[in-house]
């Protein structure tokens, strides 16, 4: 299935949901976008728990406070400011995803896989990475201020430039 900017096709559509038409053809971060034929609505506090999102292009995605727990998004393209401020990313699979610029602030991100993922110059402010496996993740100049990162495996992370002021290591 082929979506074009009239379908509220990703990232063109509608961020209140599939069954409304935006009048303009601006970057919505929003809208219908196709995995291994299986369709997804992306916006903001939507449902996609256990979503196979691998390999998706999510650039500029408008996820905040969107629930994908367990979801699969190893090896998705989430850059260019793609928002999931507040997400719920519980055990999701990020492994080798490329979150450079994203902002994931207060989001939720324990038990989550991200390792190899590129989180460069990231917004991880107050976000919950507890459990979290980030070995050979890149966190260079990430913003990691308030983070709880206790239990959090960071073998080999690279935190060059990172900021973790008053994060909690549970050390």
């Amino acid at each position: 299935v082929e979506f074009s900017k009239t379908d509220n096709a990703f990232p063109y559509g509608s961020c209140r949901g599939s069954g409304y038409q935006t009048h303009s053809t601006d970057r919505t971060g929003c809208g219908w976008i196709t995995v291994d034929e299986n369709n997804y609505y992306i916006m903001p506090d939507g449902r996609l728990n256990n979503a196979n999102l691998s390999g998706a292009n999510l650039t500029g995605a408008n996820l905040q406070y969107a629930h994908l727990n367990f979801a699969n998004l190893s090896g998705a393209d989430l850059t260019v400011n793609a928002n999931l401020k507040g997400a719920f990313l519980y055990g999701a699979n990020l492994y080798r995803a490329n979150l450079t610029n994203a902002n994931l602030s207060n989001a939720d991100l324990s038990y989550a896989k991200l390792s190899g993922a590129n989180l460069s110059n990231a917004n991880l402010t107050k976000t919950n990475l507890s459990n979290a496996h980030l070995g050979s993740a890149d966190l260079d100049h990430a913003h990691l201020g308030s983070a709880d990162l206790e239990f959090a495996n960071l073998s080999n992370a690279n935190l060059s430039n990172a900021n973790l002021d008053h994060a909690h290591l549970g050390v």
